[in-house]
């Protein structure tokens, strides 16, 4: 998988593979920089030409930076250089890819995609960098992912969201596409006989506005007004406001010293975990609260809610006046009880080994059936 793609996903089925017995060598460890550095300079110009570069994306250079090396130029530079490795490398019988971004390899090496969202759901929504990037850009990206679908033997998703739009938007055939789901990162205690009777909300995000944290501040506001024994945690960065009931952990860094303690005790205290983000392919966090026994609110967004299933329920993350009836729903002590019961089981089957092994079903199906695409 590429390097920079989530960390928890490619470590979670990497591990897998290994435990398996199953040599992994990344095919692509990193862009030398005399490479690497040209590409993204002429993707810069380019943006500049068509538009992209406005004076306010200016004043965040790094971040410009960043997401330039994410367009079209250097991900062909890094694609052309992982098949020249997988060609020298006779090791190599299938590549795995986080996106279709990854598709020079020889003819014998079998590729197969994995991913939670497509470039265009992502350009759709504006918490996105690649709602800002020039038209062209896009329009670049989708041809080359286009024809890393068409390279692959088969394509892994997350959800049936992201297949319906590989199936419709990017024409890959439907039998070509195979959800296998995605696993947790972090397995907080599950505890059953949690206090109840006094409800407690979880927010934990890394970006204040893709997780909407200021409107569930304000969706609690409202159901604190008619049950005054309401409590929300918040963690993650977020502005600290002094609001009655609530507490502002801030960021806690895992692996830092006692950060799993103190993340434990925040879990074991909650009733309820909230992230209705305004865009979110999958929700890891939801399923590692489900797995606490938690229920879990989720966004109508993305995939989540074919994630969270009977675990809880999605709502629309732009109605303010929806999120408190559901939030007020769920501080009902029986209710969040029978719905955590019900989060925890589904949980449990979001695992990487199960995802990994889907993949691998999948990749021998692929072997096995005709060469039809």
């Amino acid at each position: 998988m590429p390097p920079n793609v989530m960390a928890g996903v490619t470590h979670g089925i990497q591990a897998e593979l290994e435990r398996r017995g199953i040599a992994v060598e990344p095919p692509l460890r990193g862009v030398p920089l005399w490479i690497d550095l040209p590409l993204r300079a002429v993707a810069l110009a380019r943006w500049g030409l068509e538009g992209g570069i406005t004076p306010r994306r200016m004043r965040h250079p790094r971040a410009l930076i960043q997401e330039v090396g994410d367009s079209h130029l250097p991900w062909l530079g890094a694609s052309l250089l992982a098949g020249r490795r997988v060609r020298h490398d006779g090791r190599i019988s299938t590549v795995i890819t986080w996106g279709s971004y990854l598709r020079h390899f020889p003819p014998g090496v079998q590729l197969i995609t994995y991913e939670d969202s497509t470039i265009l759901q992502l350009s759709r929504s504006s918490s996105w960098w690649l709602s800002r990037v020039p038209p062209a850009e896009i329009r670049r990206l989708v041809a080359h992912s286009r024809r890393g679908y068409e390279r692959a033997t088969v394509c892994c998703v997350a959800t049936s969201w992201t297949k319906h739009s590989l199936v419709t938007e990017f024409g890959v055939p439907e039998d070509k596409v195979v959800v296998v789901g995605i696993g947790r990162n972090r397995f907080p205690r599950f505890i059953a006989d949690r206090d109840w009777q006094s409800p407690h909300f979880l927010y934990v995000g890394m970006n204040w506005e893709r997780k909407n944290g200021a409107m569930v501040l304000r969706a609690f506001q409202r159901v604190r007004a008619r049950r005054p024994n309401v409590r929300l945690s918040i963690v993650g960065p977020a502005p600290e406001l002094d609001e009655p009931g609530v507490t502002f952990h801030g960021l806690i860094p895992l692996g830092a010293p006692g950060s799993e303690e103190r993340l434990a005790e925040i879990f074991e205290r909650a009733t309820c975990f909230v992230l209705p983000a305004v865009s979110e392919p999958a929700g890891i966090a939801n399923l590692e609260a489900m797995s606490a026994g938690l229920p879990a609110i989720g966004t109508t967004i993305g995939g989540g809610g074919e994630l969270i299933g009977d675990g809880g329920t999605v709502v629309d993350p732009y109605d303010e006046e929806a999120l408190a009836a559901t939030m007020d729903r769920f501080a009902d002590a029986d209710i969040a009880r029978r719905t955590g019961a019900i989060a925890a089981e589904r949980a449990a089957q979001f695992t990487w080994p199960n995802v990994t092994q889907r993949i691998l079903d999948a990749a021998a199906a692929a072997r096995r059936a005709p060469a039809s695409h």
